[in-house]
């Protein structure tokens, strides 16, 4: 049998987008995948379902025992014939371990790769408005374990406290009173500012500021928990200025994000350049359907409902000339624009996704109008006209989740997106509608909008087909969730409901 490779690879910190493009296309392509606890899920995600999945959960206060493991199943997976993608957080190299598990596999004569991660020593204190250097303040920066086999013991500090550059302690939140303490006892000014970033780059990223002298009380009295990292050096002054991440929308919030998987995508995609965070849990899943394109010479106009059945009727249609007589017509903004990539213009446009709205702009009674959408309406076609014929494009099937589940995804969050009335039934039918009462609820149009108040939950805001940037903005201007503050935040997430919920709806 033949030897797998190894690729020791770092994830990055945080922000899964900070992964290389180089990563992502081993992720992919991997047979075996053995990660550490501050790899971002995310990540893991995009895995093959065939891929094999090992967790070796180490923190700060475990060593040896689970790194010999990590480093013989390392081994025997590669034996076994299998590329192995080792992931770790940040950069390999950097107090990563990644040398030692090398070492190992040059020992036993397995092919090996290192793939660079973005290291938290540099990227965290930039998420936190920290420039790591700036020129008229420091020419260098240091980078130190705050956690080692001695904690930390083994720092020469009466050396590091003459350094004129930015240091950085890494791992060494649990020894911030001894790591502190320390430089002061050797000569460094007391005054000296510091910087304790928790969870950086992630939207729960907490950074607590004061100095040598004063910021183990800081730290002690935020609750400042690993994994977390330490800035020394007058560079922590510019945050005040620079600080820009924890001033982003949905900072500090997380965004269960309810639609089917591809508009998932794209709204988680928006959760994260507002600094939130999104948790995806599709209730409906859309597929493509086998369809035939009927006769378009015996219609006056065809319409579409959304992006999706438009760039399905596009991907079937065999000559774009057969359009050439039909009035077009699309149902809002994104379904527009994905008409105007076949270098085509709306007849007819509404800005509400609603299909009712759209057929109201219909001029003529008698025209015969083929309606290309996902799923049929029949019984809601005949106030309009007898002249109207579906295509259907998708199936819409519903996802089978356990109450249990959807419960604790709901506690995990404390805004819910919603992107259509069938999805707010099948969610309150599940669990009922108590468990939403603390939460934040957007919704994607008006009519979403209405099913929510319907049992009695309120909407902070909604779109007019969509979910945006717009919306999410709004719906944090809104009195219930300015008085959502941080501290609110957390005290509507740490309010968990067990299945019992269901019964009190």
């Amino acid at each position: 049998m033949k030897t797998g490779k190894v690729y020791i690879a770092g994830a990055g910190c945080g922000d899964f987008e900070l992964m290389t493009l180089k990563l992502k296309m081993l992720i992919e392509e991997a047979e075996c995948i053995i990660y550490d606890r501050l790899v971002n899920k995310e990540i893991l995600a995009l895995a093959p379902k065939s891929a094999e999945l090992i967790y070796y959960g180490k923190d700060n206060c475990e060593g040896g025992l689970i790194q010999e493991k990590i480093n013989a199943t390392l081994i025997e997976k590669a034996k076994e014939g299998k590329n192995v993608l080792r992931l770790k957080g940040g950069h390999p190299f950097v107090f990563g371990r990644g040398g030692e598990e090398a070492l190992d596999l040059v020992d036993a004569g397995i092919e090996f790769e290192i793939i660079p991660g973005v290291t938290s020593a540099i990227s965290v204190p930039a998420y936190a408005g920290i420039p790591i250097s700036h020129r008229g303040i420091n020419t260098s920066f240091h980078v130190f374990t705050g956690h080692s086999k001695d904690d930390g013991e083994k720092i020469d500090f009466e050396t590091v406290s003459k350094l004129s550059g930015t240091l950085v302690f890494l791992m060494g939140i649990k020894n911030i009173e001894m790591i502190t303490s320390n430089l002061v006892n050797f000569g460094k000014i007391s005054s000296t500012p510091v910087a304790v970033i928790e969870n950086g780059s992630t939207c729960h990223q907490r950074t607590v500021v004061g100095n040598l002298e004063t910021i183990s009380k800081i730290v002690e009295e935020n609750h400042i928990q690993s994994p977390s990292i330490i800035i020394i050096g007058d560079v922590v002054n510019l945050r005040e200025k620079l600080a820009w991440f924890e001033h982003k929308a949905l900072h500090g919030h997380k965004v269960l994000v309810t639609s089917e998987k591809t508009q998932a995508k794209v709204t988680s995609r928006l959760v994260r350049s507002l600094g939130g965070e999104s948790v995806e849990c599709p209730f409906f899943t859309l597929d493509k359907k086998s369809f035939t394109i009927p006769r378009l010479i015996n219609f006056d106009t065809v319409l579409f409902t959304s992006p999706q059945s438009l760039h399905a009727f596009f991907e079937k249609i065999e000559d774009i000339r057969q359009l050439l007589h039909l009035r077009i017509g699309v149902a809002g903004e994104k379904t527009k624009e994905a008409l105007n990539t076949y270098k085509l213009q709306a007849n007819i446009y509404s800005n509400s996704y609603r299909t009712q709205e759209l057929l109201n702009l219909l001029t003529e009674k008698e025209e015969k109008v083929l309606l290309v959408r996902s799923t049929s309406i029949s019984a809601e076609l005949a106030v309009y006209s007898q002249s109207i014929t579906e295509l259907e494009t998708y199936y819409v099937d519903k996802v089978l989740r356990s109450d249990e589940e959807v419960i604790a995804y709901i506690n995990d969050v404390d805004i819910i997106a919603f992107p259509n009335a069938c999805t707010v039934k099948t969610l309150i039918d599940s669990v009922g509608r108590e468990i939403l009462a603390t939460k934040l609820i957007i919704a994607s149009n008006e009519n979403t909008a209405l099913k929510i108040k319907s049992y009695g939950l309120h909407v902070n805001a909604f779109g007019n087909g969509e979910i945006t940037e717009e919306t999410f903005k709004t719906c944090m201007e809104t009195e219930h969730c300015i008085k959502g503050e941080k501290d609110g935040v957390v005290n509507r997430r740490n309010k968990g409901f067990t299945h019992s919920a269901r019964a009190a709806s």
